[in-house]
């Protein structure tokens, strides 16, 4: 009982912050505004959500703020797919500290936007 509840503080932290005002995404240092929004952290938040809805639906429902949340990132997500179905912008993972989007798509990107189709 106790995961799911750190589990509720993390998502609801997350819902909370500012996406970024370009793209409708979580941004990769979800406080930090120099950072761009990103498809794979925005992608894992919805489908953490999406799949804690099935264990905890009375915290994570679609009666919950965090419900709503996964729902729009979920849309803007499928914005994110390309016609070759790679999703962009993505962190480059060989690179995390480069602040450069990474716009031919990566693994983690790929699974994490899988995740919530």
């Amino acid at each position: 009982m106790r995961l799911k509840g750190y589990i509720k503080e993390i998502i609801d932290g997350a819902v909370a912050q500012e996406r970024d005002p370009a793209n409708g995404l979580l941004r990769n240092d979800v406080d930090d505004e120099t950072w761009f929004g990103g498809v794979s952290g925005t992608a894992i938040l919805a489908a953490t959500i999406y799949r804690m809805a099935v264990d905890a639906p009375d915290k994570f429902g679609p009666e919950q703020r965090c419900f709503t949340s996964a729902e729009q990132s979920k849309k803007v997500v499928e914005e994110c797919i390309d016609e070759d179905s790679l999703v962009k912008p993505v962190v480059n993972v060989l690179k995390h500290v480069s602040r450069m989007p990474l716009e031919n798509g990566s693994r983690e990107g790929q699974c994490f936007a899988g995740m919530v189709f």
